[in-house]
């Protein structure tokens, strides 16, 4: 069904690219713009969803092969790690911060040493792969 494959991709692309640290019905993404689903969209979307962490499962099992990490996937892994980076580091400087996907932005906001965002919001290019404008987030209302 590549229907339903294509959904359980999506989805994942969207759990990785989230700062979320679970997989939710928010990353479903075909059924974002309704929110009022039909008993049998509920049920596609539930199937979808479990799919999507079996998937998430055997990508992060060193010991099973049959889905392979992607550079994505290991981003993801880091950031639900929760690194703290003040033990090697006393500043970070994020650069294009017009331009980073929620789980950058996440890995950064979690840091206690001081956080330097540079970006110019005009030269958003990334928006296709789930890129948000940090510059705008509530994080930097006060900087």
């Amino acid at each position: 069904d590549w229907e339903l494959a294509k959904d359980i991709v999506s989805t994942l692309n969207a759990f990785m690219a989230s700062k979320d640290l679970e997989l939710l019905e928010d990353h479903f993404v075909r059924f974002q713009s309704n929110r009022t689903l039909t008993s049998v969209q509920q049920q596609y979307m539930s199937k979808a969803l479990n799919l999507t962490r079996d998937v998430w499962d055997k990508m992060v099992d060193i010991n099973d092969r049959s889905v392979p990490m992607t550079h994505d996937g290991y981003l993801k892994l880091y950031q639900m790690s929760q690194p703290d980076l003040s033990q090697r580091f006393g500043a970070i400087l994020l650069d294009e911060g017009q331009d980073v996907n929620p789980v950058i932005a996440n890995l950064v906001q979690i840091q206690k040493i001081t956080q330097v965002t540079v970006g110019d919001r005009h030269q958003q290019l990334y928006r296709f792969r789930g890129a948000v404008d940090a510059l705008n987030s509530p994080a930097m209302k006060d900087a």
